[in-house]
Formats: C-alpha cells, structure tokens, sequence
C-alpha cells in the first residue's frame, strides 16, 4: 500500500557552503519541514512521519529524477513550494510545480468547482517581479498569518530568537491549513509515468493548470 503524504514540500537546494562549524545551509528548511510534519502529526490520525510529508534532500540535475520523488509528487494531497529568490531560478522547482499543476487540471475537469490544493511559504522575501507568472496568483495567503512573516519570512523568525514564538505560530497555522485543504480537496492520485517529460513551468508563461496531464 502506497503512502499518500499530506503535502509535498518543495524547495531550492542551497549552493554547499565552507561552514568551519559543518552545518548545512539548508538546516533551517529541514528543521521547519521536521515541525510541519510533527505538527500534522498531532492534528491528524497519520500513520508515520512519511504520510505527514515529503522531502526530497537529494541534489537533481536534467532529468535525474529518483522514483520516490515522482511517487510523492503523484500522492500527496497539497504542494508546498517554499518562495525564497533562489526557487524560481531552479528548474527542477518548475518541474515539481508542473507535475502538480497537472494533477489539479485533471482533477479540476471532473468538478463543477475546481479546487487548490497549493499553499506557498514564504521563506525570504521576494520581489513581485521576480515571481513568475504561473505563482503570481498564489502568493498573497500568507497575508493572513502575521506582520513579522509578512516582512521578513520564515527564514528569518526561524533564525533569530526574539522571533522563536512568531515562528511557531505560522509553522502551526500552515500545517493546519495544509490539513484544511487536504480534506477539503481530497485530490487523486496519478501513475507517476505522467511525470516524464515535465516543463521547467518558471521559464514557461504558460499557466500549467491549463494543460492537461499527458
């Protein structure tokens, strides 16, 4: 029996660093991932930390793609892109977006109202004419959660102390919306083969949800 995680989290892969201190630079996104799926953990009845949510630590270049990672992208139930400047220049973050843009158009045609099942984070703050066109419609949510993540992002209330209380807040109210719209939207599943010839949708100006899964 295939595990359906709640959410996929997607993410640009830091540069490796010369840190004396050997941490790695990504440290901060896993530790955010690990508390989003602990708190998904206790808000739902799922069996194991893998059903609460993905996360691909691997590096990816072209086309080399693991089948955990397309079996992940195929089940969960909601997309987490991490909006930070260094997302939309990966292709590889344009790809996992197009495989899930894909799956919500063929949902979406077999409903007379379509549903959303992506939920942005806003990691870093980045300008709005560096957000393609594909994410421009996504990007206001996070609105609703406070100032400080408003102005500064995940990042830094995940890094600086005084911000420790704020960053707990918007980490719980993203796992709970994540549940939310997973119950909400209940999306299918898709046979990870459709995930092959996947477009880098952040070079593209096309919507992806407007074409349908090959």
């Amino acid at each position: 029996m295939r595990v359906r995680p709640y959410f996929f989290f997607s993410y640009a892969h830091s540069p490796p660093t010369d840190s004396v201190d050997g941490e790695h630079p990504d440290r901060l996104a896993f530790k955010f991932f690990q508390d989003l799926r602990t708190n998904i953990l206790q808000l739902t009845a799922a069996p194991s930390a893998e059903a609460a949510g993905f996360m691909d630590r691997n590096l990816r270049t072209g086309d080399d793609w693991e089948p955990g990672i397309y079996r992940a992208l195929a089940d969960c139930y909601v997309f987490v892109p991490m909006y930070q400047p260094r997302y939309f220049t990966r292709p590889y973050c344009g790809q996992e977006w197009d495989g899930f843009a894909r799956r919500e158009a063929v949902h979406n045609s077999r409903r007379k109202v379509p549903v959303r099942a992506m939920i942005p984070v806003l990691w870093a703050p980045v300008d709005r004419k560096e957000i393609p066109p594909c994410a421009g419609h996504l990007q206001d949510w996070h609105t609703e959660i406070g100032e400080n993540y408003r102005r500064f992002g995940l990042f830094k209330l995940a890094s600086v102390e005084k911000y420790r209380h704020d960053y707990q807040e918007a980490t719980y109210e993203i796992a709970w919306r994540i549940v939310s719209v997973a119950r909400a939207t209940n999306l299918r599943s898709c046979n990870p083969n459709r995930f092959k010839n996947l477009e880098n949708v952040f070079e593209t100006p096309q919507d992806p949800r407007s074409r349908e899964a090959p």
